[in-house]
């Protein structure tokens, strides 16, 4: 493997983690972000993960390229630097998090929208009762028409069923006697 892609690879494994952490921690439309965030400086108690600052800031920059930050105003806390906002942009997120991760993306995808699943689930289930029934009814209405009709419930042709024999005597067995 490359040290190219070996790189780009821990990057975007990198970039995945620091998604699904803001991901799980954004608070709202008011919260603001700093490349900080990803850093030591970071006294958060929800645990992010700790990059180094230049990391951190190329994580930040990929974020947004993609168009998942949104620049604020610079005065947000007064220090001068860019704060940005998330950007509610679920698939993009969810892209950001299965490029590195692709197996915990799946797992976010599922676990967002496993309700969904359980209801088509379920539904397929009662249409497929439904549509049985149904069938079921409208052959019955088919058989009793039939019926009503005067038709033989034999063959079409006419011809009489075949007789068994089985357990009984022949008729030249009986003229013996």
């Amino acid at each position: 493997m490359t040290t190219f892609r070996k790189e780009s690879k821990l990057f975007l494994c990198d970039l995945s983690k620091a998604a699904a952490w803001m991901m799980r921690r954004n608070v709202g439309q008011d919260h603001w972000w700093r490349s900080t965030v990803l850093t030591a400086q970071n006294n958060d108690t929800d645990a992010p993960p700790i990059f180094e600052d230049e990391r951190a800031a190329k994580i930040f920059e990929e974020f947004i390229t993609r168009g998942l930050l949104v620049q604020r105003s610079a005065a947000v806390d007064g220090s001068g630097q860019p704060a940005y906002a998330m950007k509610y942009d679920i698939e993009g997120w969810d892209k950001a998090v299965s490029d590195g991760r692709p197996v915990y993306g799946l797992w976010l995808k599922v676990k967002r929208s496993w309700l969904l699943i359980l209801i088509t689930f379920l539904l397929g289930c009662v249409l497929t009762t439904v549509e049985n029934r149904v069938v079921g009814f409208v052959d019955g209405l088919i058989d009793g028409r039939t019926a009503e009709n005067g038709e033989p419930d034999g063959p079409a042709n006419g011809s009489q069923p075949i007789r068994s024999e089985t357990n009984s005597t022949s008729s030249a067995a009986g003229s013996r006697r």
